[in-house]
Parts: structure tokens; C-alpha cells; sequence
């Protein structure tokens, strides 16, 4: 008896991204962002180890070259102009929001949560920050434990 086994592969174009655990500390954290140009406005909350997500997302599109920036230290403006970089894994320019839109934002490989104190929409080509939140610093869940033995 033969037995013959036909396996099918098809190509989508849908790209799935590898879940990268949700047990850092600062998983749910959440905050507004802060608005300074372009009517930048939107609720960030830190969705996993390697990911955020905009809800409420509004920009009205008219800055050019527009990303996801991060700081490793705390935020001023000139330390975002000298020392921010890219942080989002295949960077893209970033979309007009209309205040209902969510964005889902996967971290470059090269940086996560314990990195990142400030993430900000940036426009390239001006230096301009449109808007930023700023990232606290992890706090580990420590328990300690006592054990008292009582002899009679």
C-alpha cells in the first residue's frame, strides 16, 4: 500500500508579527501624549515587551518625514534634536489620524522598555517634535519572604 501526501503552500501578503512576551513591568502602562504641532493628540498605552499602540490618534498629516522617535534619557528639546533616533522596527513616515484611529507600533529590535524613556512623533527634515510621552523607569516586583519558626 502506498500512501501519498499532498501539502499546499500559498503565499499571503499578510504579515504576522512574532509575539514577543508581555511580562516587563511596564506592560499596560499607559498615558497621553503631549501636543505641540500638527494637531498631534493620542493615548499611548505599552501593549508587550516590544510594543505600544495609539488609540484616539489624531494628526492632521502635514508634517513630512514624520517617525516614531525615542530618547534613552529624559526629555528636553535640544536632547531629542541631538540624541533621539528611530525607534520603530521597518520605519514608515507616519499616517494622518482622524482623533478615532489606533496605531499598533512594534519596537526595533534594538531597543525595548528598559531603554526607552521618551517616544515622540518626529519630523525629520524640521527637528520638531509634534508630540511625546515620557516613559517612567522600570520598577521590578521584588517579594520577600519571612519565615519565623516557633519552638515549644
Amino acid at each position: 500500500t502506498t500512501t501519498t501526501t499532498t501539502t499546499t503552500t500559498s503565499t499571503s501578503t499578510t504579515t504576522t508579527t512574532p509575539f514577543c512576551g508581555d511580562d516587563h513591568p511596564l506592560v499596560g502602562y499607559e498615558t497621553d501624549f503631549t501636543e505641540f504641532q500638527h494637531q498631534w493628540r493620542g493615548h499611548f498605552r505599552i501593549t508587550s515587551n516590544c510594543e505600544f499602540e495609539v488609540t484616539q490618534f489624531r494628526y492632521d498629516g502635514g508634517g513630512p518625514a514624520a517617525y516614531w522617535w525615542g530618547l534613552t534619557t529624559p526629555y528636553t528639546s535640544s536632547n531629542l534634536r541631538n540624541n533621539g533616533f528611530r525607534i520603530e522596527m521597518n520605519a514608515q513616515e507616519l499616517p494622518a489620524g482622524n482623533g478615532f484611529t489606533r496605531l499598533v507600533v512594534r519596537l526595533d529590535d534594538r531597543y525595548g522598555w528598559d531603554d526607552l524613556r521618551v517616544v515622540s512623533g518626529y519630523c525629520e527634515p524640521f527637528q520638531a517634535n509634534f508630540g511625546h510621552v515620557e516613559i517612567p523607569l522600570p520598577t521590578s516586583t521584588t517579594t520577600t519572604t519571612t519565615t519565623t519558626t516557633t519552638t515549644t
